[in-house]
């Protein structure tokens, strides 16, 4: 990379990117004022070795993906509790439609385990002994969607 390019970048950069960011706060504020915050704008300082804004965006990035996956996982527990059977079929991979489940346990010791950028692990205790692990897989426009779940039963030391 020469002086020349970098100046290039930096001015397409300024020219480009910059005003649809600028956009973008614009919208975040205005859903902010209406208390529907759904678009949150991010600064990461680029003044930094590539490592650390690497390690600072996938900081960010994992928690937007928490914040998703565990209100997905919220959403199919409630489902479950209520026999709601459409949010179900939304939250769940099509092999999961056919099981019947009950919900007459609290949850406990909630863990998050990323697996990769787009699959994850929620497991938690339930109130009747098992500790339960659901895996979350992103798919594009659908969102999270529980694609496995097993139970083995509490180790006396969680």
């Amino acid at each position: 990379d020469n002086l020349k390019s970098a100046q290039k970048r930096f001015r397409t950069f300024e020219k480009e990117t910059v005003p649809v960011v600028n956009t973008l706060r614009r919208v975040q504020k205005k859903l902010e004022t209406s208390g529907k915050p759904s678009l949150k704008v991010i600064d990461i300082k680029g003044n930094q070795p590539m490592e650390k804004v690497w390690e600072d965006t996938q900081h960010i990035m994992n928690e937007f993906i928490s914040h998703d996956v565990w209100t997905a996982n919220a959403r199919l527990v409630d489902s479950i509790r209520t026999s709601n059977m459409e949010v179900y079929k939304k939250l769940t991979a099509p092999s999961l439609h056919d099981t019947t489940e009950t919900l007459n346990f609290t949850v406990s010791n909630a863990k998050m385990e990323f697996l990769s950028g787009n699959k994850v692990n929620v497991s938690f205790d339930r109130s009747d002994g098992l500790r339960e692990t659901r895996v979350w897989s992103f798919e594009g426009q659908k969102g999270w969607i529980n694609i496995h779940f097993f139970r083995t039963p509490k180790s006396s030391s969680s």
